[in-house]
């Protein structure tokens, strides 16, 4: 939309993001000999198996939205000089949200056990105001000018953080918060 010496931009993003994540390393296990000799006699340095939490999923869903809105103008202060200013908002999804839909079933599979609930569940992400401002400067009718732009830059969650976030290390976290004696009879139940 042009008004004057003003050229102003608007607009909106939405997205519905849908990600199906199987990411679940050594689940079929992952065994490490320190010497030739010590996997000939089967004794292995490291033995790990992951597993998901009962009442947890194997793949993961996460559904979210997100959504973008911008407002810029254009500014031809003089027929060598313009402003460029606006701001946009950024409200990414929230996978953090399907994650604790799954923690109920993990916390009804240890009978209410709340040391397994995932708390406290983020909320979404609204505070996201980006600025920007810039300018362009032309030096008569030379061939070269001056500009500059500046802004704020958002970054969006990757999916996969929450998903480790809240399985291996609510996990690990428990055991580690458990006895040593103790710490093998959880670990059957977690791993099966």
């Amino acid at each position: 939309m042009i008004k004057g010496s003003h050229s102003m931009k608007f607009g909106f993003d939405f997205r519905r993001q849908e990600q199906f994540q199987f990411f679940n390393p050594n689940i079929r296990g992952r065994l490490e000999y320190a010497t030739l000799q010590r996997l000939i006699d089967d004794q292995a340095t490291t033995a790990q198996i992951n597993a998901p939490l009962p009442g947890a999923e194997i793949i993961t869903y996460f559904r979210y939205y997100d959504y973008f809105f911008f407002l810029q103008d254009e500014w031809r202060a003089r027929h060598n000089l313009t402003f460029t200013y606006g701001i946009r908002f950024e409200s990414p999804g929230n996978p953090f949200a399907n994650l604790a839909k799954t923690d109920e079933r993990v916390v009804a599979a240890f009978k209410g056990d709340e040391r397994y609930r995932y708390t406290p569940v983020p909320s979404r992400d609204t505070n996201n105001w980006a600025p920007r401002f810039g300018f362009n400067y032309r030096f008569g009718n030379a061939p070269g000018f001056l500009g500059a732009l500046t802004g704020v830059e958002m970054g969006l969650s990757l999916a996969g953080v929450p998903h480790r976030a809240g399985g291996v290390a609510a996990a690990m976290t428990l055991l580690e918060q458990r006895t040593e004696s103790n710490a093998a009879a959880h670990l059957k139940v977690i791993s099966s």
